[in-house]
């Protein structure tokens, strides 16, 4: 008999997928705007109701609580220095935040300096800092942790402000997935939409460069990437939580569900 189609078995396939899509990009593979097309499909809603999110159509939406892993703002955190540069002056922005982000900071094969980014998940510290982030109670809303902001940049006195430039999760990762790659191309964002213009900046601002030694040094990778793959490892741990300890609607279902996040642990 052929197996019933229903919103438990698509979150099922959705989260296998976004588990396999993670398992490449750790590997090395271009994945992440596939990454964001997964998140797209497991938390999209839009608002005329006509397209619903899987978490949604699952009646999960308001269930699940999401965990935050973001980074303090006006600290400088998650910022590795190889022990060959670490004699050299390096000066770091402070008035623009990246919350899901790891630094690192390399001699080059030329002499000069690498400098990268990469998700939070790949800091040696970032084990015992997810389980604190857990043990501290860090979870939010579905809304609540779509609509915080992981990019701002400071144009007013304090942090929050509305004139300041920010990008939520879920603006990263619809963008991606909408229009810069994911599932359709658009060229020109900054033409657009407010919060386009806000990811052009995330994703090519000089102000995320460093001064070392006097010199300016660009980093060599988006940080829209590794942002993506960070939003997916809290995704991925916040359902396996939430799912490990609420049944859906068919045992089955369930076996599934343990399956996949016994591959992710």
């Amino acid at each position: 008999m052929k197996p019933e189609r229903t919103p438990q078995t698509a979150l099922i396939e959705q989260l296998h997928r976004l588990h396999d899509l993670c398992k490449s990009y750790d590997n090395g593979m271009c994945v992440a705007m596939d990454i964001a097309v997964a998140l797209r499909t497991l938390l999209h809603d839009s608002p005329n109701g006509r397209s619903l999110s899987v978490l949604t159509q699952c009646g999960l939406r308001d269930k699940v609580k999401f965990l935050d892993t973001t980074a303090q703002r006006g600290t400088i955190s998650f910022f590795a220095v190889g022990d060959n540069v670490s004699n050299k002056n390096i000066q770091v922005a402070t008035h623009i935040y990246c919350g899901l982000l790891c630094k690192e900071i390399n001699n080059s094969d030329n002499g000069g300096v690498r400098y990268t980014f990469s998700p939070l998940r790949k800091s040696s510290l970032y084990s015992d800092y997810e389980q604190r982030c857990i043990s501290q109670n860090r979870f939010l809303s579905t809304k609540e942790w779509l609509d915080s902001n992981i990019f701002e940049v400071l144009k007013g006195r304090n942090w929050g402000e509305e004139q300041n430039w920010h990008l939520s999760r879920y603006q990263l990762f619809t963008i991606l997935a909408n229009k810069d790659g994911g599932a359709h191309y658009e060229n020109n964002l900054q033409d657009k939409r407010i919060e386009e213009m806000f990811y052009n900046e995330y994703r090519d601002t000089q102000a995320l460069h460093l001064i070392v030694n006097g010199s300016d040094v660009c980093f060599e990778n988006t940080p829209i990437y590794p942002s993506v793959r960070q939003i997916a490892q809290e995704a991925l741990v916040s359902l396996e939580l939430y799912l490990k300890n609420n049944t859906l609607n068919q045992p089955h279902n369930q076996f599934l569900i343990l399956r996949i996040f016994s591959k992710h642990s």
